[in-house]
């Protein structure tokens, strides 16, 4: 009932929000027209422009996307004049009222999928379900954000610092602006804990603050100051290169779509959402290309503390949302719940050789679960995870699952290295110091170690999907090709223009990677620097001897409304939930630094994150604390070896 009620408060204010936006930025429009500046409202027209196109052909792939191209540019057509309410209706058909999805039918459109339950308390999270129905309901407010908010806002930002003139309206349309891309934050930054989530939701906020304290910044100042033109042109190297990049993947796209439907049979399936080549992977591709800019720019220059929840934390990582209960309950065993010694790192080491050796013996529990009768797969792992560690692992058949076995052979000999010096043992050690730089050591050697063998599958495992996935990249494409150029088909300037694409792209990957990180760096630096100055041209314009609500711009006096404090309390702003962020982060980093010192724990079996494996991991901690307190540490390892076998 809680997350019911908290859902339609979130509902009610989004959407009276995205209301008042809409209405704002056509006043705002308006307005600029009326002063005169017919830059600015030629410049807020294309951005309207921009928008209405992006949430018709929204709303053509979402409910139009079965029927024919010609009924398709129909549809488009019909709904552009009336688009800016795209984001309402997609919101209001997610409720799947009886009258909504009959009127579609009626109008030959086809309703969106009932969504699937949202994950309950049984295997995932309250709060993940209650974000995932955001995600279904909320998607044209998202378009809305980043095709339609941010821009104008920008726009509207520069506006009154450059042409030194505000207005309630303005300054109302820009709080609403910030409000609306701000409020959204709240959709990536899922996490386990609640600490966590509030300072992903920090960072975004952070960034959007953050990203208006620069615009007014360069709006006043221009590229005066070394920090502000080397940013500056470090966007504008990265924009370039991103165009390029963009613009080739999507030619190495269609044109890898193109020759699979040459060759129906090997892909006797096509390519999903296709129905005519020239339409479909000319046309629409293209055009979705072109309304994706706007956006794209905007995460390029608003993405920088975001980086870390999405990237980096992984707040919306499918396997992590999925079996959040289980998670949770490995955190606090980690975090020292239950019996047992409290120390972190023998919890460590009971969990990591456990779930080595579960890695090992996977293939008896996937054998064992297909005979299973349904409701009783918890008492099948139940039963196997008690048994862990007590057979010969079943090998595997061919090169990879030899390299998968050396793979947790290697992890296995680390994770018991890392963890050989205790702090039990250290407290006896008459070099407590050199044994603890020891252990640190060997902890640094199982990240590395964990680092290499996680890069090493992600290249098989991305090379095995572009196998399996496009054409260029398949087994026999060599044979084909090598057909292609002795009966000089055309089809051939196909393979070459989606090869050449291809390199292209890796050809701008390093450097568009290089000025991704410097515009990171930057903009997330530049806000605190230039607060100082900031703050004392604002005081100096505000304790000179102007008539009320001026201020001194140079050498002239000219009436404005808080034009000069601007980019003082944007940059307090910023810096305010910056050093919030900031001290939320070691205790942020203490638990995420829990993932990087555990196991690899993806790719088992489904029934595998229940609470069996916890319990089981439970018992043996509670057996392994008993012995060493009784025999040691090292005795202990080999009792439990001695035992095992």
């Amino acid at each position: 009932l809680a997350w019911r009620v908290c859902g339609a408060f979130v509902d009610a204010v989004t959407v009276i929000v995205s209301i008042a936006d809409i209405v704002t930025d056509v006043l705002v429009l308006l307005e600029f027209w009326r002063l005169g500046f017919r830059g600015f409202f030629l410049a807020s027209a294309a951005i309207f422009a921009l928008a209405q196109a992006s949430y018709a052909f929204l709303f053509a792939a979402t409910y139009a996307g079965h029927k024919s191209a010609k009924a398709r540019m129909l549809v488009f057509l019909a709904v552009l004049p009336f688009s800016q309410l795209v984001p309402l209706f997609a919101w209001l058909e997610a409720f799947h009222f009886t009258r909504v999805d009959l009127a579609l039918l009626s109008l030959g459109l086809r309703p969106t999928c009932t969504a699937a339950e949202p994950a309950s308390d049984r295997d995932g999270d309250s709060l993940w379900g209650f974000l995932q129905t955001k995600y279904q309901s909320h998607a044209g407010f998202l378009v809305e954000a980043f095709v339609e908010a941010v821009p104008q806002a920008v726009l509207q930002t520069a506006f009154v610092v450059v042409a030194r003139q505000s207005s309630a309206l303005s300054v109302t349309s820009v709080s609403i602006s910030i409000f609306t891309v701000a409020s959204k934050g709240y959709l990536v930054s899922y996490a386990l804990d609640y600490l966590t989530f509030v300072f992903n939701f920090s960072c975004i906020i952070a960034d959007c603050l953050g990203l208006f304290a620069i615009v007014t910044h360069l709006a006043l100042h221009g590229l005066q100051g070394r920090m502000s033109g080397v940013l500056c042109a470090a966007a504008t190297a990265g924009f370039v290169l991103s165009v390029v990049a963009g613009h080739s993947l999507l030619w190495f796209t269609i044109t890898d779509d193109h020759l699979k439907l040459l060759w129906p049979q090997r892909w006797p399936l096509g390519v999903r959402g296709v129905s005519s080549i020239f339409f479909d992977l000319y046309v629409v591709r293209y055009s979705a290309w072109l309304l994706a800019i706007v956006p794209c720019v905007v995460l390029f220059a608003g993405a920088r503390l975001s980086l870390l929840p999405v990237v980096v934390l992984k707040s919306i990582d499918p396997d992590l949302v999925r079996h959040a209960r289980f998670f949770r309950g490995l955190m606090n065993f980690l975090d020292g719940s239950g019996g047992g010694s409290p120390d972190r790192t023998l919890r460590l080491l009971t969990a990591n050789t456990f779930i080595s050796k579960c890695r090992r013996d996977v293939d008896r529990l996937t054998r064992s679960l297909r005979y299973v009768q349904k409701g009783t797969e918890a008492r099948e792992v139940l039963l196997w995870a008690r048994s862990v560690g007590l057979h010969e692992p079943l090998r595997g058949r061919g090169q990879a699952a030899q390299v998968v076995s050396a793979e947790d052979i290697a992890l296995q000999r680390a994770i018991l290295d890392s963890l050989r010096t205790t702090p039990a043992d250290c407290a006896g050690a008459g070099d407590g110091a050199a044994q603890h730089t020891a252990a640190a050591a060997a902890v640094a050697a199982l990240r590395r170690l964990r680092a290499v063998a996680w890069l090493r599958r992600q290249l098989r495992t991305g090379y095995a999907e572009m196998q399996m996935r496009s054409e260029l990249f398949s087994a026999d494409s060599a044979s084909r090709a090598a057909d292609e150029r002795d009966r000089c088909s055309p089809v051939v300037a196909l393979r070459l223009l989606a090869a050449g694409s291809l390199s292209l792209v890796a050809v701008c990957a390093v450097p568009l990677a290089l000025c991704h990180s410097a515009v990171v760096t930057l903009s997330v630096a530049l806000p605190a620097v230039q607060i100082a100055p900031a703050c004392m041209a604002s005081f100096a314009s505000g304790s000179d001897s102007c008539p009320s609500g001026a201020a001194v711009v140079g050498d002239s006096t000219e009436v404005v409304s808080g034009v000069g404090g601007l980019p003082c309390r944007l940059a307090v702003a910023y810096c305010s939930v910056l050093l919030a962020a900031l001290c939320m982060g070691p205790a942020v980093a203490r638990r995420q630094l829990l993932w990087l010192d555990l196991a690899d724990l993806r790719d088992f079996p489904e029934p595998f994150y229940g609470g069996a494996v916890l319990v089981e991991i439970r018992k043996r901690h509670l057996r392994d604390s008993v012995l060493r307190e009784q025999l040691g540490h090292y005795l202990t390892e080999h009792v439990l070896t001695f035992l095992e076998r």
